[in-house]
């Protein structure tokens, strides 16, 4: 179901029962670049913000905030 907005749907569903987040971080790994890709589609920015257990060398976090976009 590539390209039908269900990602992005399940994304942005945390706003219809949060009204008052205003920032989205995720987390992915760096050799997933569909994942990459599609974070930066839906307008999430690189940040430096690490939320990971994990080497911190191999992710990418991104962040996504409300007034920006």
């Amino acid at each position: 179901y590539w390209r039908h907005g269900l990602g992005k749907k399940l994304v942005f569903s945390i706003l219809e029962y949060w009204s008052n987040v205003t920032t989205i971080v995720v987390e992915t790994r760096i050799i997933n670049s569909r994942a990459l890709q599609f974070y930066q589609s839906l307008g999430f920015k690189k940040t430096s913000i690490k939320i990971t257990e994990y080497d911190p060398r191999g992710v990418q976090c991104f962040e996504w905030k409300k007034y920006e976009n």
